[in-house]
């Protein structure tokens, strides 16, 4: 099983290999230790993948739940949440430029090459949600009431919620 580290920022992630990271019986004083080694970044802009995400890392598969897609006409800083509004447009959906956060995603870390894949559709939306591994199941939970369920078990071998 190949080792990464994945890191996220509000538009991006970054995998990083960690077969090259010394171990601390390793280090002898003054050896430079080894810098991280950026396989790759899958850009939320330009892969299409909306913002706001919740993630787990389950066997060698980043899997992506929930998010929102910006506006293009939003500013950087807006595009990283959803329009401030009153609870009633909010729970309307207004705010979202393409339907409700019902999205789930998987990424093979093993392919460099490998593009998201679309999964099967959670049964509620999910904005921000916090997401945990237990077992060979994933569990989504939103951070925000938006309506259908906030806490979801998804199991990746069947891709069924």
């Amino acid at each position: 099983m190949r080792d990464v580290l994945c890191i996220f920022s509000s538009d991006r992630v970054f995998v990083v290999d960690m077969e090259y990271i010394m171990r601390d019986e390793d280090y002898k004083e003054g050896t430079p230790l080894k810098r991280l080694t950026v396989k790759r970044t899958i850009d939320f802009w330009k892969s299409r993948l909306p913002f706001g995400m919740g993630f787990a890392k389950w066997r060698n598969f980043l899997y992506m739940f929930g998010g929102n897609y910006p506006s293009e006409s939003k500013s950087e800083r807006d595009k990283l949440r959803p329009n401030p509004q009153p609870e009633s447009v909010l729970f309307g959906y207004n705010m979202f430029e393409e339907g409700p956060p019902y999205h789930a995603f998987m990424l093979d870390l093993t392919d460099d090459t490998s593009e998201p894949v679309r999964l099967s559709s959670m049964w509620g939306p999910k904005l921000d949600p916090m997401v945990e591994v237990i077992g060979d199941n994933i569990y989504v939970l939103s951070e925000i009431l938006l309506s259908g369920p906030m806490f979801e078990v998804y199991n990746p071998i069947t891709d069924k919620w």
